[in-house]
């Protein structure tokens, strides 16, 4: 099972993305942002071939020491609604993660550092909270958020501030252009992602887009966009999972 907003482009695989995503920087336990979400998939010749719009809560539902490190719950609560051709569906899932605090934030892994993971998905599992098997399935899961916690960027251009209109209102946010290009397998992947930040976002971040498209030979297999801008925020986040740990 993948994430339900990557699930609208089954053509592309996990891979080790390389450009800081949701997580510019950690805020106080409790705090939760909510983004609203827009994305298409393309087929190899450029047709649209999937349509999703939703919303993703990102919050930090607590806290816990793990061999001395101290970690955070981070955790994704997703709802969507696809189009494909005539057919429409809709989606929603949870997955909550223990990573240790020093790499959520800019320029680290955080997906490498997972020590604990829960999920609920509807349609999965009767949807009952499962903890997911890191050594097994449950790791392709966790990898399949690739796309919004990344690691550093292999290339980073500076933005100008530009005006932004977000929950936080009418703002100049600063901004950062990351680009990455993967080979492997006869396939490259290509990446590019423009963040928008203001520290007084939660986790910094106050609008993302980005493009991945893949390659064989230099003619494209498929490629898909996606869009989230920072709608909602607080300081009170519950975890939908529950005691889950």
């Amino acid at each position: 099972m993948r994430s339900a907003f990557l699930a609208a482009a089954l053509f592309f695989v996990p891979i080790a993305a390389r450009a800081d995503g949701l997580l510019d920087q950690l805020p106080a336990d409790g705090s939760w942002a909510e983004f609203d979400v827009a994305g298409k998939a393309y087929g190899a010749n450029g047709d649209s071939r999937v349509t999703v719009i939703g919303t993703l809560r990102l919050s930090s539902v607590g806290h816990e020491s793990v061999n001395g490190e101290a970690c955070r719950w981070i955790e994704v609560k997703s709802t969507s609604r696809f189009e494909r051709g005539d057919r429409r569906n809709e989606a929603a899932e949870t997955i909550k993660l223990l990573i240790p605090e020093q790499y959520l934030k800019r320029g680290q892994e955080p997906l490498a550092h997972v020590y604990k993971a829960w999920r609920q998905h509807p349609t999965v599992d009767q949807g009952q909270i499962k903890q997911l098997d890191l050594q097994g399935e449950g790791l392709r899961e966790v990898q399949s958020l690739d796309e919004f916690f990344h690691g550093p960027a292999w290339e980073v251009t500076q933005l100008e501030p530009e005006e932004v209109e977000s929950k936080l209102g009418k703002t100049r946010c600063s901004g950062l252009r990351c680009v990455d290009v993967q080979t492997g397998g006869g396939i490259e992947t290509r990446l590019s992602a423009i963040i928008r930040l203001d520290k007084r976002a939660p986790f910094g971040v106050v609008t993302y887009e980005y493009e991945k498209e893949r390659l064989r030979d230099g003619k494209s297999l498929g490629k898909r966009t996606m869009g989230l801008k920072l709608v909602d925020f607080g300081q009170d986040a519950v975890s939908a999972l529950g005691d889950s740990r």
